[in-house]
């Protein structure tokens, strides 16, 4: 039984995105720390072209009729890490973003791009070919974010 509609998957994706333009731009805007605004500004610009990838995606998947197969514990797994990376932390991301600690922000954006990178790789086993190498290039750049993000901190 399919359980995943790639139309959904990907605008799963894009939401995920999204969110995370919104935190980045909204750090950029709020932190006093130079450097942390300006990788912030260059992550919100990342997080946006990854949004067009996946909208793009699932306009192409639309009327294509080829759900993806998945077990009931795949999708569960699928949506608790929607649920966990862009529901609950919306608000809080929005107020860490705009109020909190320069150590409390750079927690949150390591969290949110690995929790990014665990999504994604739930999700890849749902596509093949072209789709299936564009979100393992999103991933290896949602990975590079963690590290980079990782880095910042411990240059702090």
């Amino acid at each position: 039984m399919a359980l995943y509609d790639l139309e959904d998957v990907f605008r799963m994706a894009a939401q995920l995105e999204e969110s995370g333009r919104a935190f980045y731009e909204t750090v950029a805007l709020n932190s006093p720390n130079v450097v942390v605004a300006a990788l912030c500004r260059d992550l919100a610009q990342q997080e946006q072209m990854h949004f067009e990838t996946f909208d793009a995606m699932r306009r192409g998947a639309t009327g294509k009729g080829r759900p993806a197969e998945a077990t009931f514990g795949q999708m569960q797994v699928t949506q608790a890490l929607l649920e966990d990376k862009a529901a609950p932390m919306q608000e809080e991301a929005r107020s860490v973003a705009e109020h909190g600690s320069l150590e409390d922000i750079l927690d949150m954006a390591i969290a949110m791009e690995a929790k990014s990178v665990a999504f994604y790789l739930e999700i890849a086993s749902a596509v093949d070919g072209e789709d299936a190498d564009t979100i393992g290039r999103v991933i290896e750049e949602e990975g590079r974010h963690e590290k980079m993000l990782q880095e910042v901190k411990a240059a702090l």
